[in-house]
């Protein structure tokens, strides 16, 4: 994961790895977007969470 959002533009801001968890911070991008990315052992899930600007029109 951390090799693909690079190779997309985004820095890595934050990045910890250990035999129960990894965890990466990341921001850039073509949009300029903040994704975070959690992974726990057994390694079968990720959780994703990405913030965007707000994209609904103004009032």
């Amino acid at each position: 994961m951390r090799k693909k959002l690079e190779a997309e533009g985004y820095k890595v801001s934050g990045y910890r790895e250990d035999p129960s968890d990894a965890l990466m911070d990341a921001k850039g991008g073509r949009d300029n977007l903040f994704v975070s990315v959690e992974s726990y052992m057994p390694a079968t899930d990720l959780v994703f969470s990405v913030n965007t600007p707000c994209f609904l029109p103004p009032a």
